[in-house]
């Protein structure tokens, strides 16, 4: 069998299907990871970007961001130790206005029982209003250690 990691260029070339020639080379990639005969490996941060590039290059809805990368979370031969932490994340997406990377935060937050600190308003108000927490600013702890922490943990 198989493995490899998925980049965000195939990724959007799947899903927005714009370029024939590309589209049908990486749907007979996708159509193998689907059913499990390609192992593919589905970076958080490829996800991030994907999410990105659809939203600000091709202007896709919320709502259909999240659905068909869900979906592709779902295909039998994609990977990664934190699939549900990401599909937490989008779902989080799909139900607020933040950027993709807060949901990744609030999701990991929510999965690992974690706590929170951070500056950022927005973010710490849906955290207060989701789980009826009390954040406070004062302290200057900055969230990027936290994940980078988790990430090093997994390796």
């Amino acid at each position: 069998m198989t493995k490899c990691i998925i980049d965000t260029n195939l990724i959007v070339r799947y899903l927005i299907s714009d370029n024939d020639n590309l589209y049908l080379q990486v749907k007979e990639i996708f159509d193998l990871i689907k059913i499990g005969k390609i192992k593919a490996y589905f970076e958080q941060t490829v996800l991030t970007e994907t999410v990105f590039i659809l939203d600000k290059v091709y202007q896709v809805p919320r709502d259909k961001i999240c659905i068909t990368l869900s979906e592709l979370l779902n295909y039998k031969g994609i990977y990664n130790e934190e699939k549900l932490m990401l599909r937490k994340a989008l779902q989080i997406y799909q139900e607020t206005k933040l950027h993709i990377v807060d949901c990744i935060i609030i999701s990991k937050v929510k999965l690992q029982k974690l706590d929170i600190k951070s500056f950022d308003k927005e973010l710490l108000s849906y955290t207060e209003k989701v789980w009826n927490k009390n954040i406070t600013n004062l302290e200057l702890v900055w969230i990027a250690c936290t994940v980078r922490a988790i990430s090093e943990a997994a390796f």
